[in-house]
């Protein structure tokens, strides 16, 4: 399935019907892989085995991208080679290994490696599906070991026999396992699981031991039109019925601020905010109940944005993808020939091509016709996607915990207490009517609620003439106001920070009260090594505007320059120095270590400039 970010939104809800998915043959390299697995549906846990290059030139192949349901029990066992990717889970008690397959014509390496993997798997379920670049015609019947005997022959439309496919063939019979294709319930018929200009073959296939085979229900060569390879799909028996999709829409309330709806409720205000009440808190409680009672407020359905979604995908071209896919059942069914349906495609790739041009034609019209700064950057931050996507896999009560520690053990900052020290005493002078004014004006527009859900644009309507009329008694008001401005700014800049690509770094390493390096005096070298270390300094892949070959360890040259892979991985250093010498502890450990990465970088260095001026010579 290559292409995956170009796949239109019906393309994933199709996806997301499964419970588990594996996709072969995606091209996407470990780059890729980084700018699409925080696009992915939510709701599955995603893993993938990148592409590669071939002698390190031309385009990566490869590549295979599987994702499992969350709400599995899953074990969290991911186990890969250069072809092959199994997964293991659990479904009522039972242990099933899912194997996904792309073989490049190299069947018999692909054979010995499920064959080693398999030693550890005798009474697991097995089934192993992908592209297998084989051709088995008609062979590969059902063998029932307890009748000795075997069944009926297997159907397939594709009658042609190759080398990959007798060996396959081969380790099927040695295991006594079942192809499903053209042997099960809803591929009667053996369909074709590979369409193209040249030619229809089937080279895709499932395959499963006599445990798998007594559990599932049901086995069907898809059709779609988003890829040249047909989807393989099966169905499982399981005593938990049909799974209930959850509903992604949800429905909003948003205050209605039009001009005829602001003089509605400026007057339906007017009256009850001039009443006069001995308690402020309880005129600042009855002022919030009328404001909250005229507004107008319209339901609005959002929708969540996924993956998929195309600014220029309009209804017709979602009828005109139904349309193809119906050619290609009746393609299918022998009612028309294949050219008609290729043709029929070719045609809406156009459409959709055509489309997306034209869209981008008016944006560019749009850009030009922007005539101050002001609506070039509206124009800019319409369209603005993010760069990176926030792990939100942390809970709230691991977050909670990380800054419980980071304060000492408390739930909230001792400067909170001295701030509502000095409100009280602030609260003995009055404020003018100018300073009202100025603390309306500071009120910004089109910005979240509060706690009271009352938006800005509320207070604004009142008007400052009234505001002038009660201004002494409603100074807590005036207050108020201002702390629940700088509350929502303060949470504006968090989720802000939180989005941050440099954010990881605070998510990775546990960081619990504050560094030892920094509280103590001592060497000035170490407590600078260990500075660079936590503030990602000796790392090369958060150099994002370098190429990606210069962002890998400059050490050993072979994976990203992280310090995940400086302390776990990079086999140059051999060290199996734990993550928490970088917790800021002043560790001796820890300190020779960063000495040698040091060194090392330095005979590195001074390599490169030997080699860069011997090539000036």
């Amino acid at each position: 399935v290559a292409g995956l970010e170009r796949k239109d939104k019906d393309f994933w809800n199709y996806v997301k019907k499964h419970d588990y998915i594996g996709m072969t043959e995606t091209w996407i390299d470990h780059k890729g892989w980084e700018r699409l697995k925080g696009k992915l549906p939510e709701g599955f846990t995603w893993s993938c085995q990148t592409a590669k290059k071939e002698k390190k030139k031309g385009r990566a192949r490869g590549g295979i991208i599987t994702g499992i349901k969350e709400g599995w029990e899953g074990i969290e066992e991911i186990s890969d080679s250069e072809s092959l990717v199994r997964r293991r889970v659990k479904i009522e008690g039972e242990t099933w290994s899912i194997y996904t397959v792309y073989s490049n014509k190299e069947m018999s390496r692909i054979a010995k490696e499920i064959n080693e993997k398999l030693e550890q798997a005798k009474e697991e379920v097995i089934i192993i599906g992908g592209d297998f670049n084989a051709r088995i015609g008609r062979e590969g019947k059902l063998y029932s070991g307890e009748l000795e005997k075997e069944q009926e022959k297997r159907k397939s439309k594709d009658k042609v026999t190759n080398g990959e496919g007798e060996r396959l063939l081969k380790m099927v019979a040695e295991r006594g396992w079942h192809i499903l294709n053209g042997n099960m319930e809803g591929d009667e018929k053996g369909e074709f699981t590979y369409i193209e200009k040249r030619g229809e073959t089937v080279i895709d296939y499932v395959i499963t031991n006599t445990i798998g085979f007594d559990k599932i229900e049901n086995f069907q060569v898809g059709s779609r039109i988003d890829s040249d390879h047909q989807p393989l799909n099966v169905t499982v028996k399981t005593k938990g019925g049909n799974r209930v999709e959850e509903n992604e829409q949800k429905i909003r309330e948003n205050v209605y601020w039009k001009p005829e709806s602001i003089e509605r409720y400026k007057e339906a205000t007017k009256d009850r905010i001039f009443e006069k009440e001995e308690n402020v808190n309880k005129k600042s409680q009855k002022l919030e109940t009328a404001v909250k009672e005229n507004m107008e407020t319209r339901r609005i359905l959002v929708k969540k944005w996924t993956i998929g979604q195309k600014y220029w995908w309009d209804r017709e071209c979602t009828k005109e993808k139904r349309k193809v896919g119906r050619w290609y059942k009746k393609w299918r069914q022998g009612k028309i020939r294949k050219e008609k349906y290729l043709q029929k495609k070719a045609e809406f790739r156009e459409l959709c091509e055509s489309k997306e041009k034209r869209k981008k034609q008016e944006k560019e019209e749009e850009i030009r016709k922007a005539k101050t700064e002001k609506q070039i950057w509206d124009y800019i931050n319409k369209d603005r996607k993010k760069k990176t996507h926030c792990n939100n896999k942390i809970n709230i009560e691991a977050w909670r915990k990380h800054f419980k520690d980071l304060l000492g053990g408390a739930d909230t900052k001792i400067e909170g207490e001295k701030r509502e020290q000095v409100t009280a005493e602030e609260d003995e002078t009055e404020l003018s009517d100018e300073e009202i004014e100025k603390q309306i004006r500071k009120l910004k527009k089109k910005k979240a609620a509060g706690g009271d859900k009352i938006p800005n644009e509320a207070w604004f309507g009142l008007g400052l003439e009234i505001e002038r009329r009660q201004g002494r008694e409603s100074k807590e008001m005036i207050e108020n106001l201002k702390r629940r401005d700088i509350e929502r700014q303060g949470q504006a800049q968090y989720e802000k920070i939180q989005r941050s690509r440099y954010n990881e770094r605070y998510k990775w390493i546990a960081t619990v009260g504050i560094p030892e390096y920094l509280s103590k005096s001592g060497n000035g070298e170490s407590q600078q090594l260990i500075a660079q270390a936590r503030c990602g300094s000796l790392e090369r892949w958060n150099r994002y505007w370098e190429e990606e070959e210069r962002r890998k360890c400059d050490i050993c040259e072979e994976a990203p320059g992280t310090m995940e892979h400086l302390t776990r991985e990079c086999r140059k250093m051999n060290s199996k120095i734990s993550i928490e010498v970088l917790s800021g502890r002043k560790d001796e450990k820890a300190e020779k270590w960063l000495r040698t990465i040091k060194i090392e970088r330095q005979i590195e260095r001074k390599k490169q400039a030997i080699e860069k001026n011997k090539t000036k010579d």
